[in-house]
């Protein structure tokens, strides 16, 4: 069984990436859009993550802590204010985070698996099994 027929409620959902390392961005594309998602990035800086957001409304977005020594707050505020949920995929401990908007957001741990990816969406998409 693929990562989309274990779980048919994600496909054709907009998914914002904003991950600054290229192997693991093109990893969690890969995993997204074997679920059948549409992939809106992935972005490697706030600047970029801000443009796509300007220009497109992703249904969900995967959001990595530090984009280059940058936190990715300003991309997590956009996001709330848009009503679209986020989870943050790092490898920063809970501890780590001191801005409650990046503290309070689901997460993901670096390393993660296909199915870390595909359980996170369905918990922000409320998708059922």
């Amino acid at each position: 069984m693929t990562l989309a027929e274990a779980k048919p409620d994600i496909a054709g959902k907009n998914i914002l990436i904003v991950e600054d390392e290229l192997l693991l961005a093109l990893d969690l594309q890969s995993i997204v859009e074997d679920l059948g998602a549409v992939v809106l990035g992935p972005a490697s800086s706030i600047e970029t993550a801000m443009a796509l957001l300007g220009k497109d409304a992703p249904d969900a977005a995967l959001l990595d802590a530090n984009l280059r020594g940058s936190r990715v707050t300003p991309v997590a505020e956009a996001l709330k204010e848009r009503n679209i949920p986020f989870v943050m995929v790092t490898g920063y401990g809970r501890l780590a985070m001191a801005e409650a908007i990046l503290e309070e957001a689901p997460r993901v741990r670096k390393p993660f698996s296909p199915e870390d990816i595909r359980a996170a969406l369905a918990d922000l998409l409320d998708t059922s099994p």
